[in-house]
């Protein structure tokens, strides 16, 4: 019934996708080439993918020529006798009103799935804290359903007695589903539900939802409904990300935005969401009347988490270091989503930005690489830094401007720290020569640029060579023990100190052998850090 793809290395409290096949509800199957792959994908980054079967037409059987008295004890104990009966009123032909109890019976099907995931969930190292739910077409529908409905939902309206099967799935299990992967779907299920029970089953607690779509011709499943799950999650409060596939129809499979695949795009967004559930988040209300002192030295960082958990602990050390009247700020998306680009573009964000700069009041606005423009043009141009820069110095014509290089992701693609290094130095390069031009066009501005990604090689090389042994155990795995925390290459805990002393360096002029000895690390880091900033 189902099909596990783990991860080749010994990693512990492994994050899950669990994956539902397409079909209509009429067929498909669990192994279909672009799943596998997609399973593989994810496996090699440090999860475990779980692809399952369910029933569906096929399985449940042919009801032709037979009266509603006979169907409705043909299907006894698959679906309930209210979901059954609203079946007839809605459906037009016999075909329709097997695929509305097949709908049931996948539901029914996926739930007992995952609760089998969880039962064997030391098995396969699997941490139940972070359960993810995908599917595409059918399966994105069910999908929707299992991480809004309720646990009780689609279990409990047929009894053991009508169903014994039931007390086989691990009724005993409970499980949390913290994020959803929705290719091609819609809501129609959880609709259906709500509409036979008299329910609404959308509510704030719903997981976080990503969804890539085609707006080209779909009659199976439109594009619209992307645009009403996106309203309703708008609505909620709830993060969601829609990735409009431009000019694609139905199993866009083979899309590409921005050079990425879907299953980079959805596991990009599944990482950021846990690495924001993770970490507290310090950003204040923008809707506070007490928005930024003017009293402090504000700085804003705006970006991804590849400088979010930079941004966070630099607080701490610059109080520390004796600069106590430290805010900061953080405007925080995941991903490619965090570049300069995207987040003007997006009138969320944007608009929390310009509600930070309004105040007049931030000293420091600090933006991470890179846009796509950036990459496009090899870094001979990003007009979104250009218009953060001009809307900040509009708003305070002395506010600083830092640009922040990041490290290369997956550094599990790398043999070495040579390779995972190489190229990055003329990246910079490009990097500074955006900043020299940024300032030729605002000559009163101080604009800086700072590599706190090159302490991510510089760490990796150190480990490769045996000089972190007294600190670190592996290159990926927990934070405290290692270079990067998982597959995507989000930092440990020596990466985030290290990283932060230049931060430090860059926002508060202070050189790394000024600050106190960390007594946690054998490795003198603030060492590490120098050396960084001397190349």
């Amino acid at each position: 019934m189902l099909d596990v793809y783990c991860p080749d290395s010994d990693s512990t409290s492994r994050p899950v996708l669990m994956f539902i096949h397409g079909g209509g509800f009429t067929g498909g199957i669990k192994h279909k080439p672009e799943i596998v792959e997609m399973a593989n994908y994810y496996a090699s980054r440090g999860w475990v993918y779980v692809s399952i079967d369910y029933r569906t037409t096929e399985e449940l059987g042919d009801i032709d020529d037979m009266s509603q008295e006979e169907i409705m004890d043909y299907y006894e104990g698959i679906a309930p006798q209210e979901w059954i009966e609203h079946a007839f009123t809605g459906s037009e032909s016999t075909k329709q009103i097997q695929q509305v109890v097949a709908m049931y019976a996948a539901q029914r099907d996926s739930k007992a799935a995952l609760r089998w995931i969880v039962a064997n969930a030391d098995t396969y190292s699997i941490d139940i804290d972070e359960i993810a739910v995908g599917g595409a077409s059918a399966g994105s529908v069910t999908t929707i359903a299992l991480g809004i409905t309720d646990e009780s939902d689609f279990r409990d309206e047929i009894s053991i007695d009508d169903d014994p099967t039931l007390a086989t799935t691990n009724l005993n299990e409970t499980y949390d589903v913290k994020s959803m992967v929705y290719f091609w779907g819609a809501n129609v299920k959880v609709e259906l539900y709500n509409t036979v029970y008299e329910v609404d089953r959308y509510d704030e607690n719903d997981p976080e939802l990503f969804m890539a779509h085609g707006d080209g011709h779909d009659p199976v499943t439109p594009y619209e409904g992307a645009l009403v799950l996106e309203e309703i999650y708008e609505s909620l409060g709830i993060p969601s990300e829609l990735v409009t596939l431009e000019g694609y129809g139905h199993g866009a499979w083979n899309a590409l935005v921005d050079g990425k695949g879907l299953f980079e795009l959805s596991f990009d967004f599944l990482m950021e969401r846990q690495l924001v559930r993770s970490s507290v988040d310090p950003t204040p209300d923008p809707d506070s009347d007490h928005l930024v002192n003017a009293d402090d030295y504000n700085v804003l960082y705006i970006g991804h988490s590849f400088g979010r958990v930079f941004a966070e602990t630099l607080q701490d050390y610059a109080h520390a270091t004796g600069f106590t009247d430290h805010a900061q700020y953080i405007e925080m998306s995941g991903g490619r989503t965090g570049a300069p680009d995207a987040l003007w573009e997006d009138d969320g964000h944007r608009e929390n930005i310009k509600d930070y700069l309004d105040t007049g009041e931030i000293d420091v606005l600090i933006m991470i690489c890179c846009s796509v423009e950036f990459e496009e043009t090899g870094g001979q141009s990003d007009e979104a830094i250009w218009n953060f820069t001009d809307y900040a110095l509009e708003k305070n014509p002395n506010t600083r401007i830092g640009l922040s290089m990041l490290w290369k992701d997956f550094p599990g693609q790398y043999e070495n720290a040579s390779e995972h290094k190489n190229g990055t130095e003329l990246r910079y390069d490009s990097w500074v020569r955006l900043a020299s031009n940024l300032s030729s066009d605002y000559p009163d501005a101080d604009i800086f640029t700072f590599h706190h990604g090159a302490a991510a090689y510089e760490l990796r090389d150190m480990f490769e060579t045996g000089q972190l042994d007294d600190d670190l155990e592996q290159l990926t795995g927990p934070k405290a023990t290692s270079v990067f925390t998982d597959e995507k290459g989000h930092p440990g805990q020596i990466m985030i100190d290290t990283g932060t002393l230049i931060w430090l360096h860059a926002v508060h002029g202070v050189e790394p052998l000024d600050v106190p000895e960390f007594t946690e690390w054998e490795t003198d880091i603030r060492v590490i850090a120098n050396t960084v900033l001397e190349e």
